[in-house]
């Protein structure tokens, strides 16, 4: 995030590291694959008619195309039966299979696809309207369940508002995602980042301070914690938080089965990162360069997760002006550091650093991911399977015992990708918190 830069700022930064090699062009992406309007290309839709109300819980889906996992079966003309806010079994072949005695609530979702439920692994719940419950859940709805996200990972919003957004959702007082927090935000000294208020974020100078603090944040309930590895402070200045007072912030969390993401920034925080036990990246870090195979293989075997937020950069350099073709080379970085990590078997999330960004709509970070070569199975692993199994004991498919998160499609994603935002509908546990009017 370079908030509050100048132009001047932004420009110059865009060619920062001495190491970076010449990108090659962006290769086209697979012909299966249809990008935004906003990328040059018009996008064919032919939306199916509108899916009746869903006006109950719990509701049996039949007709349905049910996609049960990125590489499980694809089941047509399939019936979904949800109870008390789980799946309760999956029956391939026609709605005839059902029990004779019908259940309550039958809706045909014929020409539908369905799929488990989505993961954004990057979110901010920081916007004052997520202060009063009133105003939250319009914009929870605008922000995150409109695009099928059910379960979702702050970054660095006040732990108080997450707590009373958690409880207000567990209770349903106001539909929502699960919410899995991280919290800390620690710095080294001074490190808070420039685009945010002087000496907001707590700071970690030694490594000895690193347990205690990093045990106060788990224990008010966090589930994880955020470090600035690389904080920005200028073009030319980035401040660092030590190599061994990173590895004393994943030490402690790691004793309790906590997880650790990075806000890298550039090669250095990346590379620090990597090294001191962080399990995952909150970005690509396009200033970095390309990243050498030496170094994608310590990222892989050390089982880092990158989360990508390829459409950020470019929402973030267009805003303060920068010109195209510096936008297109700061963006191509981050899709070659995707593209690299991928090939080399690394595991990547879907997040895009929604609620900093204004920008909700999903198309433009699902075609920047084809464009790295990541094909549909692929990205519905980062939407489903990956963060699923990294943040809970769930598996992020349809099968019977999972939770009732689902996700209605307009479109068929394995012919075109960008289908993947186009949410008909969005079931959390069971229940609507979302429709297409």
């Amino acid at each position: 995030m370079l908030k509050e830069l100048t132009r001047a700022a932004l420009v110059s930064m865009l060619p920062l590291c001495t190491s970076c090699q010449p990108t090659p062009p962006a290769e086209a992406p697979p012909a299966s694959v249809a990008l935004a309007p906003s990328l040059g290309t018009a996008l064919n839709q032919h939306p199916a008619a509108k899916l009746q109300p869903i006006v109950c819980s719990d509701p049996t889906l039949v007709h349905a195309t049910v996609v049960t996992g990125p590489h499980g079966p694809i089941l047509e003309n399939a019936t979904v039966e949800l109870t008390d806010g789980v799946i309760r079994r999956v029956v391939p072949g026609s709605a005839e299979q059902l029990e004779a005695a019908a259940p309550d609530c039958v809706v045909s979702v014929e020409g539908r696809f369905v799929l488990a439920g989505f993961w954004n692994t990057h979110v901010h719940f920081t916007d004052p309207v997520f202060n009063d419950l009133s105003s939250a859940e319009a914009r929870i709805q605008e922000m995150l369940l409109r695009y099928g996200f059910t379960s979702v990972v702050d970054t660095g919003a006040d732990p108080r508002v997450l707590h009373s957004l958690r409880k207000a959702i567990a209770g349903r007082g106001i539909r929502g995602p699960r919410i899995v927090i991280a919290g800390g935000s620690f710095v080294y000294k001074d490190g808070t980042p420039s685009y945010l208020p002087k000496g907001l974020l707590p700071e970690i100078a030694l490594p000895g301070e690193a347990p205690p603090a990093v045990e106060a944040v788990l224990d008010a309930g966090a589930d994880g914690i955020k470090i600035f590895s690389g904080s920005f402070q200028t073009p030319t200045h980035t401040i660092y938080l030590p190599p061994d007072v990173i590895g004393a912030i994943t030490d402690a969390a790691h004793r309790r089965d906590a997880f650790v993401v990075a806000h890298p920034t550039d090669r250095e925080g990346l590379v620090n990162a990597v090294d001191n036990g962080v399990d995952i990246l909150a970005h690509t870090a396009p200033p970095a360069g390309t990243l050498d195979p030496e170094l994608l293989e310590r990222m892989r075997e050390a089982k880092v997760a990158l989360t990508p937020t390829l459409k950020l950069w470019r929402w973030e350099l267009k805003r303060h002006g920068v010109p195209e073709q510096g936008i297109q080379s700061y963006v191509q970085r981050g899709v070659t550091q995707l593209r690299d990590y991928h090939a080399a078997g690394g595991e990547v999330l879907f997040g895009t650093d929604v609620g900093y960004m204004q920008d909700f709509d999903t198309t433009e970070e699902f075609a920047l991911m084809a464009s790295a070569g990541l094909d549909f199975h692929d990205l519905l692993a980062t939407l489903t399977t990956h963060p699923a199994r990294r943040f809970t004991e769930t598996q992020g498919t349809i099968a019977e015992g999972e939770p009732a998160d689902l996700v209605i499609l307009q479109r068929d994603p394995t012919e075109d990708v960008t289908a993947l935002a186009e949410i008909e509908a969005t079931l959390r546990a069971g229940e609507v918190v979302y429709q297409r009017q």
